[in-house]
Order: C-alpha cells, then structure tokens, then sequence
C-alpha cells in the first residue's frame, strides 16, 4: 500500500536542498578558483622555464650581447602571455667548474598574481635558471 505524504513535508525538502545548495556553492567556487589559479601557475612556470632555456641556448650557440639577449627573453616571454612588469631576467657569461668552462647564466623571477586575493599570499614568486656551456669563444 501507498502512503501519502504530507504537502507540508514536500515544500521543507525543497527549501532543503536550496540551503544545501546555496551553503555549497561558494565553496565549490572557490575550489574551481583555487583549481584554476594552481593550473595557471603550473603553465607561467613552464613557460618561464621554456624561455629561459631558450635563450641560453641561444646565448650559448651565437656570440650576442647580453643586454640583447635580455631583450629578447623579454620579447619572448611576452608572446606566450607573461607580463614583462612583473618579470626580471639577468644574463650573464662566466667561467664555471674544474677546469674552467665559459658558461651562459640565464635567471628570470616572475611575480605572478593570483585570482583568489583574499589568501593572505596573493602573488606567487616564480623562479628559473638555465646554464650552459657555451659554444664560441669569449672576447675579452
């Protein structure tokens, strides 16, 4: 046999599951939020990465100043999205190891903003390195 269920009840479980839902739902943005920003960092670090590789490879394989090199890491890291206000590249060539090798030294630090900035750390440091041999000989 059916029961029938009281109209009363049928309304207070509609109104519950609005509460639930209405508790829920900034939670669950917020984790998409934190979802998002962790992914975004994932990708500014690996283009960060990318690039400086890139030019100390360029840097290690033809002979050009370091001011210019730094230009076009600059250039570089533009075009795939990273803004050049919040990015600092140094580039120099040094003698390294035992016996002494001629390398390219390439840093770059990106402070990259997050969406969530009420976290009390709302910008991420973002460093890489890259060194190579280099593959012309120093002029000095």
């Amino acid at each position: 046999m059916r029961k029938s269920i009281p109209r009363g009840r049928q309304s207070d479980e509609r109104g519950q599951s609005l509460v639930e839902m209405a508790v829920m739902m900034p939670l669950l943005l917020i984790v998409l939020a934190g979802v998002l920003d962790f992914g975004r960092v994932i990708y500014i670090n690996v283009v960060l990465t990318n690039g400086v590789r890139e030019i100390a490879l360029t840097g290690a394989t033809r002979s050009i100043e370091e001011s210019l090199l730094e230009s076009l890491a600059i250039q570089e890291l533009e075009r795939a999205g990273i803004e050049s206000d919040a990015l600092v590249v140094s580039i120099e060539y040094t003698e390294t190891g035992m016996p002494a090798t001629d390398t390219i030294v390439v840093d770059a630090n990106y402070q990259a903003s997050l969406i969530l900035t009420f976290l009390p750390f709302s910008n991420v440091t973002l460093h890489s390195h890259a060194e190579l041999p280099i593959f012309w000989t120093l002029t000095e």
